[in-house]
């Protein structure tokens, strides 16, 4: 996707907001570095074994090599009710899953179908009359979801299987200094630093010299 996204239609660069093109997201894609998905698989694909393989064949010994004992820590978590805390404050409480007109809008990477937005807190009264056959939400249930708008509840759905987990797997696996953090969900760039920095300032402790 080095290309950015642009409109399939007119080859323009889509509506930087609500990654759409006249107001609709089904034309706006993500290209590049080839000219279609396949050749643009088969470029990534083959930078990143030849960058590991570079990796991998490197003898400097400037690098840092792992030692050390491996470990792991695995747990499960309820998560719907869990309080959110951060150095002691609290931050709010976790609500039963839930997924709002965004996450049918889709990505760049694979556009959605039908009137959906990327970026929207709204949902459409039409969608909204089509859901309440599913599950109607409650204040409370909206009031947790804020500012997010709630298209599919997933927590609360049930038929004719549970639509989404309440408890969820989490673990840390250790390889000498070298240490992997499991989750139960696919982090954004930034969710993924945050979490990343906030792990390594609890398990690094510091040294004197």
């Amino acid at each position: 996707n080095l290309k950015g996204p642009k409109c399939r239609d007119t080859g323009l660069p889509c509506d930087a907001v609500h990654s759409t093109c006249n107001g609709r997201g089904e034309l706006c894609s993500a290209f590049g570095p080839g000219e279609d998905m396949y050749e643009s698989c088969q470029i990534i694909g083959k930078r990143q074994y030849e960058m590991a393989k570079k990796l991998y064949n490197n003898d400097n010994q400037n690098m840092q090599q792992i030692s050390g004992g491996i470990d792991y820590i695995h747990t499960y978590v309820r998560m719907p009710g869990l309080n959110v805390t951060s150095n002691g404050e609290y931050l709010g409480t976790l609500c039963k899953a839930a997924m709002g007109e965004s996450f049918a809008a889709g990505t760049i990477d694979g556009p959605g179908m039908f009137d959906f937005t990327q970026g929207t807190t709204t949902l459409k009264p039409f969608w909204n009359f089509i859901v309440d056959f599913l599950h109607k939400s409650t204040p409370e249930e909206r009031a947790c979801q804020h500012p997010k708008a709630i298209l599919l509840p997933t927590g609360n759905l049930d038929i004719p299987y549970p639509w989404a987990p309440d408890v969820l797997p989490l673990q840390i696996l250790k390889i000498g200094q070298f240490v992997i953090l499991s989750v139960p969900s696919e982090f954004t760039t930034m969710s993924g630093r945050r979490l990343r920095e906030h792990i390594q300032a609890k398990m690094v402790r510091p040294c004197c010299y």
